[in-house]
């Protein structure tokens, strides 16, 4: 999902990175919007054949589709995004978009529910437990 905003990646306390927008954003702006010319979408077949660093670099980044058997992995920060119960970006599938809930302050956190889009009990490791 390539961003329609700018950010920059800085470090989190608990989380490691984040990313966080350096411009204030309206509730209902777009943030990132799907573009499959920009990311890039391995089968499962394909992430399992790759060499293990390469494997768990995608596992690690990329979010899992289980009903498609697909791994889709960002091109730009938005692999920085981290989870929140209380999200302020949600992701509308239909769409292939992903918006502000609220209004965003310059220089503040974006946090998504990884659950609107990735599936929980991925191959990979989220490092944390859902509530």
């Amino acid at each position: 999902m390539p961003m329609t905003i700018k950010t920059t990646v800085k470090d989190t306390p608990d989380k490691g990175s984040g990313l966080f927008t350096v411009e204030k954003i309206t509730k209902g702006d777009i943030v990132f919007r799907d573009d499959p010319s920009f990311d890039r979408v391995f089968s499962r077949e394909e992430v399992q054949s790759m060499p293990n660093v390469l494997r768990e670099f995608v596992k690690f980044y990329a979010s899992y589709d289980k009903k498609k058997q697909e791994y889709y992995l960002d091109a730009d920060n938005t692999k920085f995004i981290n989870h929140s119960d209380n999200p302020n970006i949600t992701y509308i599938e239909d769409k292939g978009v992903m918006v502000a809930t609220r209004d965003i302050d310059s220089d503040e956190e974006l946090t998504s529910d990884y659950r609107e889009y990735d599936d929980p009990s991925k191959e990979g490791n989220f490092g944390f437990e859902f509530k």
